[in-house]
């Protein structure tokens, strides 16, 4: 997947961003992981984030949004 103009700067979302950014709680979340549903968190030292670059190819893999089509090239 190529990133596109939203995503182009990576960025990680703590566990509660996650839950509020698809209305859903900690044990959807955990749940998810488990049964490979959704994307794992990466560790970060002792920190679990979740890559916002993930986060939206599941997204798009979800038809929760559209992929952008690529630019093309000149």
């Amino acid at each position: 997947m190529h990133p596109t103009t939203e995503t182009s700067q990576q960025h990680y979302l703590k566990l509660s961003e996650v839950c509020t950014r698809y209305g859903v709680g900690k044990t959807w979340v955990y749940d998810s992981i488990k049964s490979q549903t959704f994307p794992a968190p990466k560790k970060l030292g002792y920190m679990s984030r979740w890559s916002s670059n993930d986060l939206l190819q599941w997204e798009i893999d979800n038809g929760l949004r559209e992929q952008e089509p690529e630019a093309e090239a000149c």
